[in-house]
């Protein structure tokens, strides 16, 4: 990638998810649309980046920002164990909070922000989206089956289709995220995906480890990783 020093600014980001967790407290929300990257330009970068191709990364990501904590909760507070509405809300959620009947959803955990967080890294190191303007109304998104054709899916296969997610966003992440972006970058985003687990196989993200030992794995995995990025 031309820019790996923009994706630092990134650092941003990941440690806001574990000052929100260190607070005892889960965001539940992690998107790209609630992540906001601002940038200080000098006098005629603006309208430089306003005529760059929308596929080509920027040469600063600037300060970014994690927002739109309306749903935010004390991690021990009771929860309604609600999955998401929508299919485009659902992508970025672990398949054990994806079931609209709530009573099979597990309550939402440290890790599974940190697992939401995982998929928007994903999306960064592509440089690709998961969802994109519908090209007959811009005004509404869809799933982008162009770049990622294993999105497409049955919607009689809805609760299948998102149970296989993981493992698809994990393979994506282990096998071409490394040619774009380096492999150190791509461990990072596959230990966000198995929630700071070595372990093969699915992973429940049950938040039965030590809440320190928690904050202190997620250092070490992801800060420290994002950090140990270089040219």
């Amino acid at each position: 990638m031309k820019t790996i020093n923009s994706l630092r600014r990134l650092l941003s980001s990941s440690t806001a998810v574990l000052n929100t967790h260190s607070y005892r407290y889960v965001h539940k929300n992690i998107r790209p649309s609630n992540i906001l990257c601002i940038t200080e330009f000098r006098e005629g970068e603006s309208r430089a980046l306003q005529n760059q191709p929308n596929d080509s990364l920027p040469k600063e990501l600037g300060q970014a920002l994690l927002v739109g904590y309306s749903d935010a909760r004390l991690s021990s507070a009771g929860s309604r164990r609600a999955g998401p509405e929508v299919i485009l809300d659902e992508i970025y959620v672990h398949k054990t909070r994806g079931h609209k009947d709530s009573s099979q959803n597990q309550k939402h955990t440290f890790l599974h922000d940190v697992y939401s967080l995982g998929i928007c890294l994903l999306e960064i190191g592509l440089w690709k989206s998961l969802i994109v303007p519908e090209r007959s109304n811009s005004e509404s998104w869809v799933l982008n089956v162009e770049d990622f054709p294993f999105l497409k899916y049955n919607p009689s296969d809805r609760q299948k289709f998102l149970g296989a997610l993981r493992e698809l966003f994990e393979k994506v992440a282990s096998y071409y995220l490394p040619r774009k972006v380096g492999q150190k970058y791509a461990d990072v985003v596959v230990a966000c995906l198995k929630g700071l687990d070595d372990t093969e196989g699915d992973v429940k993200l049950e938040c039965n480890k030590d809440s320190v030992e928690l904050g202190f794995r997620y250092i070490d995995r992801i800060i420290r990783g994002l950090w140990d990025i270089s040219i």
